[in-house]
């Protein structure tokens, strides 16, 4: 019985690292794609159908979305104490929907 040559044994092995790498990076490109066409293309097709129907929309940040401006204004809006005892709250609770009806108009997506 005849042992394979050492040649040979690290031919296999660079093939099998070969393709080992080819499967790592078609899994990464496909992940890579997957995320840009959930978080940007179909943000951008779904933006076009409510603008093509008169639905104002709020700009889309990638990464971050509205969440700076989310921040602020809920800071701002916590600043003071509210002047009355009333239950129209919602511009203290949700301060972001209270400015986006006035920015964008009532029918608007968020």
């Amino acid at each position: 019985m005849e042992l394979p040559s050492p040649t040979l044994s690290i031919l296999l092995s660079k093939d099998a690292l070969l393709l080992l790498l080819l499967v790592f990076v078609a899994s990464l490109l496909y992940s890579l794609w997957g995320a840009f066409g959930s978080n940007w293309w179909s943000q951008r097709r779904i933006r076009q159908v409510f603008q093509s129907q008169g639905i104002a929309c709020l700009p889309h940040r990638f990464l971050y979305g509205d969440l700076p401006e989310l921040v602020e204004l809920m800071k701002e809006a916590k600043k003071s104490p509210m002047p009355e005892i009333t239950h129209d709250i919602t511009s203290r609770i949700q301060p972001h929907l209270h400015v986006w009806n006035k920015r964008y108009g009532k029918p608007s997506i968020p």
